[in-house]
């Protein structure tokens, strides 16, 4: 799926975050190989998935900066 959305025009640009449980490291390197921005593992605690929410907020929506809109 996510060499999918990065062979697309239109939505390749798009920040694109892995969240899995797992951590295996052939799986994180897969995941970047493939075009992922990000590689987030699954809190287990039951307050963690807001701080994780809170924080990529904060990461890709208020703090980075975004490329020109692509025309199609």
């Amino acid at each position: 799926m996510l060499a999918g959305v990065r062979q697309q025009p239109i939505i390749c640009r798009l920040p694109v975050v892995v969240l899995t449980s797992s951590q295996e490291s052939t799986e994180v390197d897969r995941a970047y190989e493939l075009g992922a921005s990000s590689y987030l593992q699954k809190p287990v605690s039951y307050d963690a998935p807001n701080a994780l929410i809170s924080t990529l907020n904060i990461c890709w929506l208020q703090l980075n900066q975004i490329p020109s809109m692509i025309t199609t």
